[in-house]
């Protein structure tokens, strides 16, 4: 199994982009359902906080995932590249660990 991770937050990203990726309460539900529609897709979870929107997939790379962000939300793939940032398989699962303990937020330790 290969994961990917694309994401971003309130370290690579300024607000205006963060609004523009976050996904609604109700949206969640239609999202993966999107995502994990396509082939290179089997299973997905979506992090989506006013600080960070973070797609996780068992995908064999990001290019899906960045490529559903950018159509779901309708938005170029140049106006957020430069924010987005990539991670794979164990540095997949280290971060999502980090982000769960609260480690990558604005105040370490936030709830």
């Amino acid at each position: 199994m290969q994961l990917a991770l694309v994401g971003l937050s309130h370290k690579t990203a300024p607000v205006e982009i963060r609004e523009r990726l976050a996904f609604s309460i109700d949206g969640v539900r239609d999202a993966l359902t999107a995502l994990t529609g396509r082939n290179e897709v089997n299973e997905a979870m979506i992090l989506s906080t006013c600080n960070r929107v973070e797609v996780v997939a068992q995908s064999n790379g990001d290019d899906t995932i960045r490529e559903f962000l950018c159509e779901f939300h309708q938005i170029s793939h140049d106006s957020v590249s430069k924010h987005l940032y990539s991670l794979r398989n164990v540095d997949v699962i280290r971060h999502v660990f980090r982000v769960t303990a609260s480690l990558d937020s604005m105040v370490i330790g936030e709830p």
